[in-house]
């Protein structure tokens, strides 16, 4: 017979081999192959990407979104979690036991302690009454699955204004590259217009060098831009949520204009106060709040359950096999009379989180209200903006082919010429900057007064994914 220290050598030994072999099967998370390509990667690649595709592909795909997806999956469990105190708990216990020889009692040379047993019980117990207990924490669950789904859609707003600022960056970034591009463009024409002026005899060795040093100065200008480009890209690649992709191939489609957006002051408040969803969490939370107040009072009374039991025991001696079955039904109560003023404490503490959230959600109030009024500012200044912008970039179109036909005539210089395409260039960042900032003046102004445009309100179906039972009567 192997003695204790051969089987714990064994044990040690098969315990070590299991070990072994997991890490074999699953290595370290550091050693892990980086990830294969995601069907969104997939997508992007080789494809045109409007910034209606960017948003539903962002909101399917964003992590922040996914987090917030799987924190509303959370608390349907919590609910279901709660519903089970309501349902019965049926619980199966055995038992077999089997004694050495030498710890029997004896007598004599008879037996009297049983050197084999075993014993089964199957029990059933309704809890019936916890003063309110399990009703206020289902009502609490039910508010804070609300608030979540709240949650999901203000994170679908967060994401949507991310996805149209990091787009209208890109579009920027891309205009500002073509503007950089005519720019040295217009500018390699002047040198070469100089040079053969120069060569024709009717222009000067000084116009020709100025004119070759302006060209070159504008190429630094345009490198700058194209990694502006590139950075836009990574951004834009970060909030769609595609972890591994080339920047480069991303093909972005759209242009920057002008769409006009009317609306006072006052209607923008009081759309914020009908559609945020922030406020709407709040309120769920609040409500969640007043329930664990009544969770916490509820310590303070008794606790009630029926059981009903059947059991089987059999027990063997040297006097023969005893057995003994049958059922037991009963009612069990608890009642917790002091516990050092613990359940004080709790009340105390949760009254306190309840004014707190209360507190809270005013202060939302008033944040709301002050974001709504900034942005409504920013917006009416980047209209200002796009207007000016547009009155100056044609007069910059129109002083440098005054320039031009200026300068043919002898009426005026060359300087004159480089300073006009200079401020052309300025001219149409200051426009591609100015419609920039409209479009996410605008879609900060929407994400303010809690707007969603028709793909991100295509989120708010998966919002009930997770239908929620309906509330028991059964007070407990």
């Amino acid at each position: 017979m192997p003695s204790l220290k051969q089987n714990l050598c064994k044990i040690s030994a098969l315990l070590l081999f299991q070990l072994h072999f997991l890490n074999a099967v699953q290595p370290p998370l550091w050693e892990s192959p980086p990830p294969k390509n995601s069907p969104v990667q997939s997508a992007l690649e080789g494809s045109v990407l409007d910034i209606e595709q960017a948003l539903e592909l962002a909101l399917k795909n964003n992590f922040e979104v996914r987090q917030a997806r799987e924190r509303l999956k959370e608390r349907r469990a919590e609910i279901d979690e709660a519903r089970a105190s309501f349902f019965p708990t049926i619980s199966l216990d055995g038992n077999y036991q089997r004694k050495d020889e030498n710890l029997a009692s004896t007598f004599g040379s008879a037996s009297f302690q049983n050197l084999e047993s075993w014993n089964t019980k199957l029990e059933a117990v309704q809890k019936i009454y916890s003063g309110g207990k399990n009703k206020a924490t289902l009502k609490g669950k039910r508010e804070e699955f609300s608030a979540a789904e709240a949650e999901l859609q203000a994170v679908i707003n967060d994401v949507t204004l991310q996805l149209k600022t990091s787009f209208y960056d890109t579009l920027l970034a891309m205009a500002e590259v073509e503007v950089q591009k005519e720019a040295v463009q217009l500018l390699e024409e002047e040198y070469i217009s100089a040079k053969k002026r120069f060569r024709a005899g009717v222009g000067s060795s000084f116009e020709e060098l100025r004119a070759k040093v302006a060209f070159a100065n504008g190429k630094p200008d345009l490198i700058r831009a194209q990694n502006e480009l590139k950075g836009s890209l990574e951004e834009l690649r970060r909030v769609i949520g595609v972890s591994t992709l080339d920047p480069s191939l991303l093909d972005i489609s759209g242009t920057l204009v002008f769409e006009p957006y009317e609306i006072t002051m006052e209607e923008a408040l009081a759309r914020s106060r009908k559609n945020r969803p922030e406020i709407f969490q709040r309120q769920r939370l609040l409500q969640a709040s007043e329930q664990e107040v009544k969770v916490q009072m509820s310590k303070r009374l008794p606790e009630f359950e029926i059981f009903a039991n059947y059991g089987f025991e059999r027990a063997n001696s040297s006097a023969g096999p005893d057995v003994l079955e049958g059922w037991i039904i009963g009612v069990r109560g608890t009642w917790e009379v002091f516990n050092g003023l613990e359940t004080d404490a709790q009340i105390a503490k949760a009254r306190s989180e309840l004014a707190q959230a209360q507190l809270g959600f005013e202060q939302l109030l008033l944040d709301i209200d002050i974001q709504v009024r900034k942005a409504y500012y920013d917006f009416a200044d980047s209209i200002e903006l796009v207007k000016a912008s547009h009155e100056v970039i044609k007069e910059a179109v129109e002083s440098l082919r005054l320039a031009r036909s200026r300068f043919n005539v002898g009426a005026t210089t060359q300087l004159d010429i480089l300073d006009s395409q200079v401020a052309l260039t300025e001219a149409g960042t200051n426009q591609a900057l100015a419609l920039r900032d409209y479009s996410v003046a605008l879609a900060a102004l929407k994400r303010a007064m809690g707007e969603t445009d028709a793909v991100a309100s295509l989120a708010e179906t998966e919002l009930f994914l997770f239908p929620v039972p309906q509330e028991s009567k059964r007070r407990q």
